[in-house]
């Protein structure tokens, strides 16, 4: 099935350093030198989140849309490159030990997410001469960002600078391994791709109907993320669980059988 319809992402471009390579800058804050400390061994980030704030400022920003802040920093266990080059600096011996103490848990992160607008340069079609292990075809994606999505790139980039220098820290890494020119992630290298098989009311323009039924197949539905031709903040499960929902209620699946205390007795009960 050709499927040239538009596809999205979410595209990324952090300011942390932990052990991936593809991220941008780490930040070092003064003010959190010598906290106290606590365990943080066991999980992932900070599990702090920062919506997009800005939704009444789209015209004099240039984009559309926006992007989500995630925060890291605290205890994690150290690594190769952590503390800024303090064995550099300091050699061995006490001083560096002190300067060790002190700059654990100073760094801090922020990782953009941003979303993306669809455009008819990214869309996935049928390989015309590769082909799998059954003789089928293979699908072959295109991908371009557009202007909006380097715009947001370049606001998410100086409005981290300025929540470092905010903080009275100051950026201590920059590079970008891994990303496009000028540090957006490159497509499909971050999380939540969607689109490829958008829906829409006729078959001339979408693939799958608003209840992401095929259009060509009967009792095909598509269950993933590709009915969407692009996605906001958040996870795609809980975009796909909604959609899920009301597929149910639109073909009546959702009803099912409630047996009571009689074996011999059952009743039909919407709902599930």
């Amino acid at each position: 099935m050709l499927c040239p319809y538009f596809s999205a992402c979410l595209f990324r471009l952090d300011t942390q350093r932990p052990a991936r390579r593809d991220l941008v800058n780490a930040g070092y804050v003064p003010a959190l030198e010598n906290v106290p400390r606590y365990d943080a061994d066991g999980f992932g980030g900070a599990h702090l989140y920062v919506p997009w704030w800005l939704w009444e400022d789209h015209a004099k920003l240039g984009f559309p849309r926006g992007y989500h802040v995630e925060i890291g920093g605290g205890f994690r266990m150290p690594g190769v490159g952590s503390f800024h080059g303090a064995a550099r600096d300091m050699g061995y011996g006490k001083k560096l030990k002190q300067r060790i103490l002190e700059e654990y848990g100073a760094a801090v992160s922020f990782s953009g997410r941003g979303e993306m607008i669809p455009n008819n340069l990214s869309y996935c079609e049928l390989d015309p001469e590769v082909v799998d292990h059954w003789g089928v075809p293979v699908p072959r994606f295109r991908f371009r960002f557009s202007d909006y999505e380097w715009k947001q790139a370049r606001h998410m980039e100086g409005a981290f600078t300025s929540l470092i220098e905010e903080m009275g820290g100051r950026v201590t890494y920059r590079g970008r391994p891994l990303f496009e020119k000028n540090g957006i992630s490159i497509p499909g290298t971050i999380i939540h791709e969607v689109g490829g098989a958008r829906m829409g009311d006729t078959p001339r323009d979408s693939v799958v109907d608003r209840f992401c039924r095929a259009h060509d197949v009967p009792n095909l539905y598509v269950c993933d993320g590709a009915p969407h031709p692009r996605f906001s903040a958040g996870s795609v499960s809980s975009l796909r669980g909604g959609q899920e929902s009301r597929r149910l209620q639109a073909t009546g699946a959702h009803r099912t059988r409630v047996w009571d205390s009689s074996p011999s007795s059952r009743v039909d009960h919407p709902g599930g």
